[in-house]
């Protein structure tokens, strides 16, 4: 049998750990290219103009973001619909900022809130709340004028509005923690920096990664593995799954678009988005 080869778009962290978690595998790593199997990471692209045109460009391309692998995330979703009729959905993260040398291309909202943004949108879908119409944010700037603090309302056509938060704004503390409430019960996970996942209170027991080399369960813990096997065997079935589709992608980033345009405007701003869609989500928050 002929060894899997995957193309990993870009050279960011992100894509580092791709390719880090398909050499693992024992796979090829090849140059993007006509018949070749990619995988895009997160965030799908800087600016709409960009996403449009990847997601038009069309093959055998995939959006990832590992978060949605992890065993918490992973039992969240199969125990979601026992919550009963949705109360409230939130998100929130904290942590130091970058590094002063890290090449950053945008602030919290391209990376940290990137993923709670991704897992509301996928959550709210889940359980009947349909696509997001309005977003409403607000921003905080650090010295070089970058975004280390955001707060987002993301109302759903179904009703409910979710929020989401995120900073760099601890000196020591890292945590990223989800919340789904309904009339029947509450499920709250953490993904960050440990993994767990409780409903009505209560521990759930979460399936441990079966890790050969302790230097790899880093690649296992945060879903890279598993993110890697599931967009495999999908691209083998002909399929993707919804949420490794480049248009699930694009709708995360016109949210954090959005957010970033309501944040500059103090208003806000209705999806689909009508705005510049060549502008990237800094320059949007210049107003």
């Amino acid at each position: 049998m002929a060894r899997r080869s995957l193309g990993i778009s870009g050279e960011s962290a992100a894509a580092q750990a791709y390719m880090a978690g398909a050499e693992l595998l024992g796979w090829d790593i090849r140059s993007e290219g006509a018949g070749v199997d990619v995988v895009v990471p997160a965030p799908l692209a800087l600016t709409l103009a960009l996403a449009d045109a990847s997601v038009d460009a069309g093959g055998r391309r995939s959006f990832g973001w590992p978060l949605i692998t992890t065993a918490a995330v992973q039992e969240l979703l199969r125990r979601a619909p026992l919550v009963g009729a949705v109360t409230n959905l939130s998100s929130r993260s904290t942590r130091p900022a970058p590094p002063a040398e890290a090449s950053l291309s945008g602030g919290v909202l391209l990376s940290s809130a990137h993923d709670q943004i991704a897992l509301t949108m996928l959550v709210a879908r889940l359980v009947g709340m349909g696509a997001p119409q309005s977003v409403t944010a607000s921003v905080g700037l650090d010295a070089n004028g970058l975004d280390d603090a955001a707060d987002v309302a993301i109302e759903f056509v179904g009703g409910l509005t979710a929020h989401v938060h995120a900073d760099w704004q601890s000196e020591l503390v890292t945590s990223q923690e989800f919340q789904l409430a309904g009339e029947a019960g509450v499920l709250r996970s953490e993904t960050d920096p440990r993994q767990s996942l409780e409903f009505n209170g209560e521990r759930v027991r979460l399936l441990a990664a079966n890790v050969a080399d302790e230097q790899h369960r880093p690649l296992h813990e945060t879903g890279v593995v598993a993110m890697l096997k599931t967009i495999a065997a999908a691209f083998d079935a002909g399929t993707l799954p919804y949420a490794f589709t480049l248009a699930f992608g694009r709708g995360v980033l016109e949210v954090i678009v959005a957010a970033a345009a309501s944040a500059g405007r103090h208003q806000p701003v209705a999806l689909p988005f009508g705005g510049d869609r060549n502008a990237t989500p800094q320059q949007l928050l210049a107003g």
